[in-house]
């Protein structure tokens, strides 16, 4: 059965009054698995830029008028989508399969060191990403000071990894943390970074914490760990 961004907006209650939460709309609608993990995605990103409304884990459909309507390319049936453009929020569409590496909002480079690195992965079945960096002030780079380390997610059964290759080039940043946002995974049992199994935390604790792992209200999965530049790998396991 189709799941497309319209169909589950379309579903969504127009009231607060009947919000659904994410089970109820998926039994609605008759989705599989693997489609309520979809479902959820779309509608963290209908939260995120205004198209749906959530509380308490329950979700309903707003009325704005401002609207960007296109077509999403780079899938089978090449959905339409509809996402409200402001001033204060503009959209970001990310190929399916990649990687997009963020940081913080800083008002020049000299402000990026020791800003935590994060990375926003899709739990598909496989995607990666090579991240570039140097001390963004110099000329450096043009001698080799710079950094380039290729990530690649793979699921294989009920695992998920996320493989971080060693950094090449002689630029290193300052120490930082690193956080992990999967987005569309079911409940995970464990999550390891390489032999270590990092502690489950509410999302509030994370933030303090030196390494974890929390599931969002919205349905993500974040981890949380320093960051390192030698080969290391992080497992979801169900």
């Amino acid at each position: 059965m189709d799941l497309s961004p319209q169909r589950v907006l379309k579903a969504l209650p127009k009231s607060r009054e009947r919000a659904v939460t994410v089970d109820r709309l998926a039994e609605a609608l008759g989705l599989s698995e693997t489609q309520t993990a979809r479902l959820r995605e779309y509608l963290k990103e209908f939260a995120r830029t205004g198209l749906a409304a959530t509380k308490n884990h329950r979700y309903w459909r707003k009325s704005l008028e401002g609207m960007l309507i296109g077509t999403l390319r780079g899938t089978r049936s090449g959905h339409a989508f509809v996402v409200p453009v402001t001033l204060d929020s503009i959209p970001v569409f990310v190929r399916g399969g990649s990687i997009l590496f963020r940081q913080p909002v800083v008002q020049h480079t000299g402000e990026m060191a020791g800003q935590t690195l994060r990375l926003l992965v899709p739990a598909a079945e496989a995607a990666e990403g090579t991240e570039y960096e140097d001390d963004g002030h110099t000329l450096a780079h043009l001698r080799g000071a710079s950094l380039r380390r290729r990530f690649s997610a793979r699921r294989d059964g009920g695992r998920w990894t996320l493989q971080a290759a060693a950094a090449e080039g002689s630029y290193r940043p300052p120490p930082r943390d690193l956080e992990v946002d999967v987005r569309g995974m079911a409940e995970p049992g464990s999550v390891s970074l390489g032999a270590e199994t990092l502690a489950r935390l509410a999302p509030e604790a994370l933030a303090g914490a030196a390494a974890g792992w929390s599931r969002t209200p919205e349905g993500d999965v974040v981890i949380k760990v320093r960051d390192r530049f030698e080969p290391f790998a992080i497992t979801l396991t169900r």
